[in-house]
């Protein structure tokens, strides 16, 4: 038998992420990998300097969790005890951070259990990576590459009832960013004329205290009049896909710094 191999016994899990109990939707942030006397895990560090896009991706949805930072520590200085301290981990875990047992390895399997953590976390952590569409407009690139369209925050087509208003009138939005705080987006490119800019104006006075209202647009808003384009810059977050730091700027625009 290769000395690379042995006859252990490993098993595989996954510490997740559930921000809203009441839908649980479990997003993995870490991998722990465990024989009979070994202990290795990875898990997402939001201080890890620097992120892949694939880490960034993955790390965004806890940056709103204030309580990471601290289960991070613990599991960091509980797991270096070893068996006993997964031990200790499962006994400990909540229902906003479960940690399930995804699966066991028997028969020859590698011997080295921390390149095991390294890769199981690329395959179960990490998001996998998507050619973007083939006719991929002007926004959509901008919010790809500003690392939001892959978040599970991140919705499309929103909908939501209008705030103020006598009757229950549904508002729809082409992007919106819902974390907890809500940001909602609409667009304004080359083909937009002034009645969709006024009809988004309404939309925005009507989404309630709270709701960040961001406006997405191109070179071309500067062919709208001057007070128009002060009152969307009143009304919502500006900004321009044009402008070298665009990507930055969406991201924290919809809160997703």
């Amino acid at each position: 038998m290769s000395a690379m191999f042995s006859e252990a016994k490993v098993r595989i899990f996954l510490i997740q992420h559930i921000d809203d109990p009441r839908r649980h939707e479990a997003r993995n942030v870490g991998v722990i990998i465990s024989d009979s006397h070994r202990v290795a895990y990875r898990l997402i560090d939001l201080n890890q300097e620097p992120q892949s896009a694939r880490y960034r991706q993955a790390s965004e949805t806890l940056a709103a969790d204030e309580t990471y930072p601290t289960w991070f520590s613990y599991w960091q200085r509980v797991l270096e005890r070893g068996p006993d301290g997964l031990e200790e981990v499962l006994a400990r875990q909540r229902a906003t951070f479960p940690v399930i047992e995804a699966g066991r390895m028997v028969g020859d399997v590698p011997d080295d259990v921390e390149k095991l953590a390294h890769r199981y976390f690329d395959e179960l952590v990490l998001p996998v990576v998507t050619r973007p569409p083939v006719h991929e407009t002007k926004v959509e690139r901008a919010l790809r590459i500003a690392g939001l369209t892959s978040s599970p925050h991140f919705r499309r087509e929103y909908q939501m009832l209008a705030v103020g208003l006598n009757i229950p009138l549904p508002l729809t939005f082409p992007y919106a960013w819902d974390n907890g705080h809500l940001a909602v987006a609409d667009k304004f490119l080359h083909h937009t004329g002034d009645g969709k800019i006024v009809d988004a104006l309404l939309k925005f006075g009507h989404v309630g205290d709270g709701v960040r209202c961001i406006a997405i647009v191109d070179h071309n808003i500067d062919k709208r009049s001057p007070d128009l384009r002060d009152y969307l810059q009143r009304a919502a977050q500006v900004v321009r896909l044009d402008a070298p730091n665009a990507s930055a700027q969406l991201r924290a625009a919809f809160g997703a710094v």
